[in-house]
């Protein structure tokens, strides 16, 4: 079966020319649609290109990571936090 995503994923989402009710993946809140998320992602790319850099202890980071740090830790309440990538 090739199975062929045709449209952002959510709560209807275009399969292989047929629209579905989908159930499936991982966006739970649905952001990854969300226009204002579109937008940021277009003006980051601008911004810093597409790469994930390198290690963020061995040859620096983006300003923004650093940012988002302090952000997430205003909201938790914490001194630092630890975050990285993950699918889970």
């Amino acid at each position: 079966m090739n199975t062929q995503l045709e449209s952002p994923i959510g709560p209807h989402t275009m399969i292989s020319g047929r629209e579905y009710d989908y159930f499936s993946g991982t966006g739970y809140l649905g952001l990854q649609s969300h226009p204002a998320v579109i937008q940021a992602a277009k003006e980051a790319l601008d911004l810093y290109g597409f790469s994930t850099v390198s290690s963020r202890g061995g040859l620096g980071e983006y300003a923004l990571y650093t940012e988002f740090g302090h952000q997430a830790a205003g909201f938790f309440q914490s001194e630092k936090i630890l975050h990285f990538a993950s699918g889970y």
